[in-house]
């Protein structure tokens, strides 16, 4: 897969602290190969999975009383399975549910998020993404 142009504006280019590193690029390959990446490293560096992993992986809490607090009340939707955090969601929709009555999704870090809907969009077009 040729690399993203570099006369194009890179919409990661939001004011986040990313790491364009070889190693967060989408190149040809199986999507899972290419998630294989994130680290438990990627969720604890930043604060948007930081508490939610921690507290997974040690059962520790921050001392802050208001995160905790949220990070207890979510708990039950996450879980870590081989270094990936993941969510569980059910279908608000109740044919949707019917057929898929849980749903695991895989929690992306920030910095992978632009290359793998990047892959995603050049690979599969404008099939409901």
């Amino acid at each position: 897969m040729p690399t993203l142009h570099d006369t194009t504006v890179d919409p990661r280019n939001d004011g986040a602290d990313t790491n364009n590193n070889s190693e967060c690029r989408i190149q040809d390959g199986d999507i899972v190969q290419q998630t294989s990446h994130i680290t438990d490293k990627d969720y604890i560096e930043k604060e948007e999975f930081r508490d939610i992993f921690y507290y997974l992986i040690t059962g520790g809490l921050t001392g802050n009383n208001k995160k905790d607090k949220v990070t207890l009340l979510i708990a039950d939707q996450y879980f870590v399975e081989d270094g990936g955090l993941y969510r569980l969601s059910i279908p608000r929709n109740k044919r949707v549910a019917r057929m898929r009555p849980l749903t695991e999704r895989l929690c992306i870090p920030r910095k992978f998020r632009y290359d793998l809907l990047a892959y995603h969009h050049k690979n599969l077009g404008h099939f409901g993404i």
